[in-house]
């Protein structure tokens, strides 16, 4: 009898999570209660028990998950996780994305939860589907066999680590013993069973492909100059002006703003320059030139536009000077042995570009 009510009670919530997509936590409270009735406990004997049972298994388990969320969502943010799938690529080539894939699982997939690592995996997948013209399901299903299988059976996700709690065993041995396991299993579910699946079309939506970072599109020893209109101030917003007639959707971001995203992009920041003045100077020089031609710039438009470009201009300016307002440049590579230790090589750059003979237009 203990058995059989066992058994409805795993049907029951297969079909309450499958089927139904009840959240699992309701679904177990759920189930737990008629069982611990049919067992024969009374109703407070029902309510101990299940939250000695919850409160115990999370008691033991919260850390480990908690620690491992963390770590899984530092693969995640850093750009790690497409890193070690470019890398694996790199070296081995298309001919082998299967087992690529599949080893980008196992190693992802260790500290990132199922939910997580399916969110992650899959524009990654696409992003491969796309680049080498190979259908989605032939590419995915190993990284995504690797993901499932480790979420079942190795700490520290869930599941395994709540059974290491409850039946006492030791944590690294059930690790091991979990790999053992899962390596054969993630091979047939994975790569093999896969191959069945190549003729299987499937189109993934553009809208799906990963954007790849910044170091994916720069060579080894390349050099990457951004060069932009900033704030000195910290993070603002666009004058309401501005953006109605001259930048709609336009921002001067701050350095604050940009550095941490440069730092996630896998690129280094190896020189940084402020342009203060600069760019007052420039605008000034313009507002000049456009009041000796405005005669003619009227006659090609109308007054509205003059009048609206003059105060365009001068307010440009006066950001420069005295609203916080910059240049910025940003030298960025892959390493930092690309560039010399100081900056004697740019002037003697500009020197040998200086002494070319003009070329007039």
């Amino acid at each position: 009898m203990t058995l059989l009510v066992i058994a409805l009670a795993v049907v029951a919530l297969i079909v309450l999570v499958s089927w139904i997509k009840l959240n699992a936590f309701l679904a177990f409270l759920l189930v737990a209660l008629p069982v611990g009735f049919a067992l024969g406990l009374g109703p407070a004997q029902v309510l101990a028990a299940t939250q000695k049972g919850l409160g115990d298994t999370l008691g033991s388990v919260v850390l480990v998950v908690v620690l491992g969320a963390i770590l899984g969502k530092l693969v995640a943010d850093s750009g790690a996780a497409q890193q070690i799938a470019a890398t694996m690529l790199g070296r081995a080539g298309a001919r082998h994305v299967q087992w690529i894939m599949l080893a980008t699982g196992l190693i992802i997939g260790i500290p990132l939860f199922y939910n997580v690592g399916f969110l992650l995996a899959i524009p990654l997948i696409f992003s491969v589907v796309y680049q080498y013209r190979l259908p989605a399901v032939y590419v995915g299903l190993p990284m995504l066999a690797a993901l499932s299988v480790l979420h079942g059976f190795l700490p520290p996700h869930p599941a395994p680590t709540a059974l290491v709690v409850q039946f006492k065993a030791n944590l690294g041995l059930t690790f091991l013993y979990g790999l053992l396991v899962a390596g054969p299993a993630v091979v047939v579910a994975g790569p093999l069973y896969a191959r069945t699946l190549r003729g299987l079309v499937a189109e993934p939506l553009a809208g799906f492909v990963a954007p790849q970072l910044p170091a994916a599109a720069l060579r080894k020893d390349g050099v990457a100059l951004i060069h932009a209109i900033g704030r000195s101030d910290g993070p603002g917003s666009t004058n309401a002006w501005m953006t109605k007639y001259i930048f709609p959707g336009g921002y001067s971001p701050a350095l604050s703003e940009v550095l941490p995203a440069v730092e996630q992009s896998g690129l280094l920041t190896t020189d940084i320059e402020i342009l203060r003045l600069h760019y007052a100077r420039t605008i000034a020089h313009w507002r000049r030139r456009f009041a000796a031609n405005r005669d003619a710039i009227q006659s090609l438009y109308d007054e509205r536009f003059c009048r609206m470009f003059e105060f365009y201009l001068v307010g440009s300016e006066l950001a420069f000077r005295r609203m916080g307002h910059m240049n910025w440049q940003l030298q960025l590579t892959r390493d930092f042995e690309t560039l010399p230790l100081t900056r004697d090589y740019m002037q003697e750059a500009e020197r040998r570009t200086a002494s070319l003979p003009r070329q007039d237009a």
